[in-house]
């Protein structure tokens, strides 16, 4: 089953979890670098669609006449 897609907010949760997970360090190394891949792909899309929402702001803003 493929895995569903995370809203911006959920993947926020997600990398809470992983943190919590990380610094227990009640998991092994293997599953520890896995978390830790998993942590640093939902940081980078989080910052992508950070960056989508801020350019999308900029525009809007830029048509009525603001500035952010």
């Amino acid at each position: 089953m493929a895995k569903r897609k995370l809203d911006f907010e959920e993947s926020i949760e997600r990398l809470e979890k992983i943190v919590d997970i990380l610094e227990s360090g009640d998991e092994g190394l293997e599953k520890t670098m896995l978390l830790y891949q998993e942590g640093n792909e939902i940081v980078d899309k989080c910052e992508k669609e950070l960056e989508t929402a801020k350019l999308k702001l900029t525009i809007i803003s830029e048509d009525k006449g603001a500035t952010l």
